[in-house]
């Protein structure tokens, strides 16, 4: 198969041809290539390997930086006087996943439940709480809820401020409820969040292309923005 590229054409022998590594596109690539498929991931930007996208505290440096996000705005905004907002989207290997503040949080049960309700087979909380727990490594361990061995690494966050637990111990005062994970069974209350790090290093989707369990591996091409 011979593809157009922006550069040069490029020719590749394979089953599949996934377009796009951000957060989506990675686990794509990655679970095909998991299950025996040969696949081909095309990214226009870079790898994730610069260390100002790995250590949490340079996070700073990517939003609004053209080198790791595409630097999209809204449209004018009435609301703030006609402004447009800044529209983050990683421009690397993970995409958002390697640009974003890491908290690590999942939708509400209720919200995928609902998407049910309205027609979307298969999208109920019940259906993806599997594929919620496969992509995980939770620090805590895996239950009912939650999962280990998976490609995103998930741990507490290891700087905590006395101001935190006061905040922390006031709502619980006005009868907010402290929930023991937010990512567990109750979703709702109030209590420290968990990060995609592990180590001090974020933890981006694109450790879905170091290779899954047994599965081979994706072929990467980056810096690839495809033509037709």
């Amino acid at each position: 198969m011979l593809l157009a590229l922006k550069g040069g054409a490029l020719s590749v022998e394979t089953d599949l041809i996934v377009i796009g590594g951000g957060s989506a596109g990675c686990a794509v690539a990655g679970r095909l290539a998991q299950a025996g498929k040969r696949v081909v991931l095309l990214e226009a930007g870079k790898d994730a390997r610069d260390i100002r996208s790995r250590v949490p505290a340079l996070m700073g440096k990517l939003v609004q930086n053209p080198e790791f996000d595409w630097c999209y705005f809204s449209e004018p905004d009435p609301s703030v006087g006609g402004r447009p907002s800044p529209w983050p989207a990683g421009k690397r290997l993970g995409g958002g996943s390697t640009i974003n503040g890491m908290m690590f949080i999942r939708g509400h049960a209720w919200d995928y439940d609902r998407w049910a309700e309205l027609g979307a087979t298969g999208w109920d909380h019940t259906s993806c709480l599997p594929y919620f727990r496969r992509l995980e490594d939770n620090e805590r361990g895996a239950d009912e809820w939650r999962g280990t061995g998976g490609p995103i690494a998930v741990s507490e966050c290891r700087s905590r401020y006395g101001v935190t637990e006061k905040w922390i111990d006031a709502a619980c005062e006005a009868g907010v409820h402290r929930s023991p994970d937010l990512n567990g069974e109750l979703a709702e209350g109030v209590d420290h969040i968990q990060l995609s790090q592990r180590r001090g290093w974020r933890s981006s989707a694109a450790s879905y292309l170091d290779g899954l369990g047994s599965g081979r591996k994706p072929d990467v091409v980056t810096e690839a923005e495809v033509l037709s």
